[in-house]
């Protein structure tokens, strides 16, 4: 992400100590900053058979390189037998939804002639664009990825689509020279209609691509499902845990900028009692700041935004890794057909043609929205302890100013902090709460039922990009209060490390000829986190716990 520009000019990296790996309580469950995209495996495809995919699988596959993602042999057989179902049904006369009827409000029986190109006809209706943009390759491909898993699943019914649109759509996830899908925003079409547009969108421009017409009964489950924001989703998780990762170290800065008492967060049994979410939390905070020498405390009790620093992060390791957490979900519904017609076992060796629950979100929402409760609370207490470590009543003699930036008297880091608290603020409401009797009512009273959950997730992302500038602020402030500590502070190896790779930041925030660049800040510290990190590459649980 452009990382590169902001190392120019920093010094020469100190060779790094083998420090103690991190407790296990971290190790389970905090993913570090580390865990992106493993670009750089073998070009091994992962194989579509049905079964629920992780999300580091997904992310993996759909931003790897080529081959990305193959149909299991199982699920091949699977959705052969589905389709031949869905057609033998179709002959004998029975009323399928989309196939031998019309849909919406006009799902009565109609003649073979009049359902002649029906589906295309309806995909090309909800394909109208309004602001259509390029939509990044990966999140497509994500998107596409999961949409053949389900097509082959075990778990439910099968949407009864061919064997040769699964390939055509596997074979633009594989293509390198496959061009990027103009796509509406998901949240503009989000009231009534969930993600027809969006998804009709990205349909006609893949069969474009691979010249592959739409047969009947194909087209209403390339229409109905919530893949797109599922696979967005994946990406955001991983983002998530990277997040949580930072605002541990980010935390430990500041406990060490005050000379707080690190003991708190080294009591495992304390924070076992409460969540082993908090706990995980917990040790990874302590993973910074331990060390057989350091500072004195100053205070027996530090302020409440320093000493339950890990309670905000659990909560989000909680959102993202319990059982019904967002990465579980997320991970359920890629095993999940959601199309309508769908095409069940009948429990004797054949198939019988139902209707589906659809692509209703309300399970993604209400997890969205504890994702968006903890990263309020992280935010909060991240602003909060920026006040701290600038209050004179409580520092212990540090300078007022640390949060003003440059000496030359400018106060844009201060009016930066509360724009950026204010937007955690306003985005961080939960949708359930921010959207509640706004539903849009249709003529008919009945398509009008979107759970928003796409609503919530842009909500997500406007409340990640203000905790990642918080945390900018943070860091930056509390390496200046260790500037002017030094040499009281003793500093643990791993804070010692994440100082070296933040340094030139600091250079700029007090140079006033310079430009002080936030976002470059935010970088740098995120890779900071990336080389310092005590324990190392960690991966997550992804709710396995």
């Amino acid at each position: 992400r452009g990382c590169s520009n902001a190392w120019r000019g920093a010094p020469a990296r100190q060779p790094r100590p083998q420090y103690p790996s991190v407790s296990r309580p971290s190790r389970d469950l905090l993913c570090c900053y580390m865990r992106k995209p493993n670009h750089s495996r073998s070009p091994t495809p992962l194989v579509l058979d049905g079964a629920p995919l992780k999300v580091t699988e997904l992310v993996d596959a759909a931003s790897g390189p080529a081959p990305r993602a193959v149909l299991g042999e199982t699920a091949a057989a699977r959705i052969a037998q589905a389709r031949t179902a869905l057609l033998e049904a179709g002959a004998e006369g029975q009323g399928i939804y989309g196939l031998t009827t019309g849909v919406g409000a006009h799902a009565s029986p109609a003649t073979a002639e009049a359902m002649d190109g029906f589906g295309l006809r309806v995909m090309t209706a909800h394909a109208t664009e309004i602001a259509a943009t390029p939509e990044p390759l990966a999140y497509a491909r994500a998107a596409l990825i999961l949409w053949v898993n389900q097509a082959g699943t075990a778990q439910g019914g099968l949407p009864g689509v061919s064997v040769a649109l699964v390939a055509a759509l596997l074979a633009w996830v594989n293509d390198d020279d496959a061009t990027p899908p103009r796509l509406d925003s998901m949240e503009s079409t989000d009231p009534g209609f969930g993600a027809l547009v969006v998804n009709c969108q990205l349909a006609l421009h893949v069969l474009a691509e691979r010249q592959m017409p739409c047969r009947e009964g194909e087209c209403l489950p390339l229409m109905s499902h919530n893949n797109l924001l599922l696979g967005r989703l994946a990406f955001l998780c991983l983002e998530l845990e990277r997040l949580a990762s930072v605002g541990a170290a980010t935390a430990a800065l500041s406990l060490a900028a005050f000379e707080g008492n690190t003991a708190v967060y080294e009591d495992a049994c304390r924070w076992e009692a409460a969540s082993r979410f908090d706990a995980a939390a917990a040790a990874a905070i302590a993973s910074w700041t331990r060390a057989d020498i350091r500072w004195t405390p100053r205070r027996m009790q530090d302020p409440l935004d320093l000493r339950c620093a890990a309670t905000a992060l659990g909560a989000l390791l909680r959102a993202l890794q319990a059982s019904e957490g967002l990465s579980a979900t997320v991970s359920r519904y890629s095993a999940h057909a959601q199309c309508n017609p769908v095409v069940l076992p009948d429990g004797r060796g054949g198939f019988h043609v139902g209707t589906a629950v659809g692509f209703d979100a309300l399970p993604l929402r209400a997890s969205l929205d504890a994702v968006l409760g903890a990263l309020g609370e992280i935010c909060n207490r991240s602003y909060s302890r920026v006040g701290t470590l600038a209050n004179p009543s409580l520092n212990g003699g540090l300078p007022c100013g640390l949060h003003n930036g440059s000496s030359h008297g400018g106060v844009h880091n201060r009016n930066l902090l509360v724009i950026a608290a204010a937007t955690a603020h306003q985005a961080a409401a939960a949708a359930s709460l921010r959207l509640a009797g706004s539903r849009p009512t249709a003529a008919d009273g009945v398509e009008c039922v979107g759970a928003f959950a796409a609503s919530a997730a842009a909500a997500v992302g406007a409340t990640v990009r203000a905790c990642r500038t918080l945390h900018a602020i943070e860091a930056t402030v509390a390496m200046a209060a260790l500037g002017v500590r030094s040499p009281a502070t003793t500093l643990t190896p791993h804070l010692s490390a994440l100082a070296v790779e933040m340094a030139p930041s600091l250079a700029t925030y007090y140079d006033p000829t310079a430009r002080f660049r936030l976002g470059e800040v935010a970088e740098r510290l995120e890779a900071a986190v990336e080389a310092a990190s005590p324990g190392g590459q960690l991966t997550a649980s992804a709710a396995t716990a």
